[in-house]
This record gives C-alpha cells, structure tokens and sequence, in this order.
C-alpha cells in the first residue's frame, strides 16, 4: 500500500466465532426512513422504505433518488423531516424520517 493512500475509517465490528474482532469499513453514509402518502403510496407499491444516501444529503438529493428509482415526479409534492415541513435545501441526518 503506497503512503499517498488515503485511509479508511474503521470502528469495531462485531466478534468472530474465534473471537477475534473483525474491522468493519465505516462509510459515508446514512440511512433515512421516508414515508409515502396518497398518491405516492399508490405509485410506488410502498408505504415506507429505508433509504441509504451520503452524508450530508439534502431533501433535493433524495427527491431526486426516489424519482429515479420509482419513475415517478414529486414535483408539487411537500416534505417533512421529523414531522416537520422541510424545504428542498434542508440538510438531513442519520435516521431522519422524510415523508
């Protein structure tokens, strides 16, 4: 491994059946709740999903991920982070519920 490679974050993963520790690789990324309503419901087959997206991730992002995946345009369509009305710059955190 050259010195100009970067390095991995790492945490402790769960223990072996030898016991010994195993390095999980923490990535940047963070998992959402999103919740769909109405319309939504009925276009994506589904009422919640679990979605990962890289840290940081804005409402824009995920509007833009969910479009992609299902089809569909969310165009017009209101979002709450935490049961909170939420614009489409508003910056999300690890386990946050978009609905």
């Amino acid at each position: 491994m050259s010195r100009d490679a970067p390095l991995l974050k790492c945490r402790r993963g769960p223990v072996s059946r030898k016991g010994r520790r195993e390095a999980v690789l923490a990535s940047e990324h963070m998992q959402l709740n999103v919740v769909f309503f109405a319309r939504l419901k009925r276009e994506t087959g589904v009422e919640h999903l679990t979605l990962d997206v890289a840290d940081g991730s804005d409402v824009r992002a995920v509007a833009s991920l969910i479009e992609a995946r299902y089809g569909l345009s969310l165009k017009g369509c209101m979002v709450a982070v935490n049961e909170s009305y939420a614009t489409p710059d508003t910056v999300l955190t690890p386990g946050a519920e978009v609905a």
